[in-house]
């Protein structure tokens, strides 16, 4: 027997739903069409507290995790028109429930190494289109018209298949003809779900080009209390909850080898390659990390990874991708010259010069591991 927990009375935006220790969080769309985190227990439906995507600086794109260990809630949002940053929230689940206070939000570099095509699951994401829009369903099924100046329609999706996971209804299909930079291309809504507005709406990605489309998600590490994973459109960084402005180490999912996406709305065919259809769906053959560990030393590069079913280790000399929190040119209090001199003089001399270095080593590297503080 299993017992089956609805998420919401609402529907789901984006899959977004993350069950913690306690509570499990859900972004929806209300009935007055607009965009709520919704927080409740684990084993119920029941709406305790909700939280509007719009008192989050009204961004435009939003993932959140919750921790099975404690209810500590991470939010990432993506700023309207900004492809630089994105803003973290750790909020506190318990607290937030009895305060409704949301803390100031961490801004974050977005880390590009290289720029990689979306993959098809990333384009399964709904959006908003502003823009003139024209419909064949509504004008001619519904015997309606949309208006004549430009709105604001949500939600859309690229992907005709997507349509399926938030809504039971046939996906219908809304084109912009009067925007050159949409002409020709092919929109899909829930037939029984369509909004028109002035207004932006909040927490849904403006759609600007196919390039543009963020595949974005997040999870605290399963080893290590202050760190979690960050992935943006193919590219993985570690960071701090306690100062998530650097990056601790980052993987770039090319050197990983893992199998494509196989959609059927992807290049791959079935007769066309050795792959078995669904294979990118178990957890060796897609991102599930265990520990992951990337750090320089002179002037090499060296990354373990640990994937559930694989484990790498790399090293190559230092580029671009170098990334640590101590400076390349930290000084070191080693010498390496007291192995010469332990024959001539007392041993314990040597032994106890020996240890001060290192001590002042580990020490120095501390301090320039933890002197950013977090900021508030």
């Amino acid at each position: 027997m299993v017992d089956r927990i609805k998420t919401s009375n609402f529907r789901v935006v984006n899959n977004n739903v993350s069950f913690g220790k306690t509570y499990k969080v859900v972004q929806v769309i209300n009935d007055e069409n607009n965009v709520v985190l919704e927080i409740s227990p684990n084993t119920t439906s029941e709406v305790l507290v909700t939280l509007p995507v719009s008192n989050l600086n009204n961004p435009e794109y939003v993932k959140v995790e919750s921790r099975f260990t404690d209810d500590l809630l991470l939010i990432v949002t993506k700023p309207v028109s900004n492809t630089e940053i994105f803003n973290t929230y750790f909020i506190d689940l318990p607290e937030f429930i009895e305060s409704g206070v949301i803390p100031e939000p961490i801004e974050i570099k977005r880390v590009n190494f290289e720029a990689k095509p979306l993959s098809p699951i990333g384009l399964d994401n709904m959006f908003t289109v502003f823009g003139t829009a024209s419909s064949s369903y509504v004008e001619d099924t519904l015997d309606g018209q949309l208006s004549p100046d430009p709105r604001f329609y949500y939600p859309l999706f690229e992907n005709k298949t997507a349509v399926k996971k938030f809504s039971l209804s046939e996906p219908r299909e809304i084109t912009f003809p009067g925007e050159s930079s949409l002409a020709g291309k092919i929109f899909y809504f829930p037939e029984d779900y369509l909004n028109g507005s002035e207004e932006r709406p909040d927490g849904f990605f403006i759609y600007r080009g196919n390039d543009t489309l963020i595949n974005m998600d997040v999870s605290f590490s399963d080893y290590d209390s202050n760190l979690f994973l960050l992935t943006d459109n193919g590219n993985v960084t570690e960071r701090m909850i306690t100062n998530p402005s650097p990056v601790t180490s980052f993987t770039d999912l090319e050197d990983l080898l893992l199998p494509p996406d196989i959609l059927f709305t992807s290049p791959y065919k079935f007769n066309t390659n050795s792959w078995k259809f669904n294979t990118n769906l178990f957890e060796s053959n897609r991102v599930s990390f265990i520990n992951t560990f990337t750090d320089t030393l002179k002037d090499t590069t060296y990354s373990f990874y640990h994937n559930v079913g694989r484990i790498y280790f790399s090293s190559n000399k230092s580029n671009k991708k170098r990334i640590s929190l101590a400076p390349a040119d930290l000084q070191s209090f080693f010498n390496p010259d007291i192995f010469n001199t332990v024959c001539e003089t007392s041993l314990g001399i040597n032994v106890n010069i020996l240890i001060q270095d290192i001590l002042r080593d580990t020490i120095n590297i501390y301090n320039n591991f933890t002197k950013n503080t977090r900021r508030r």
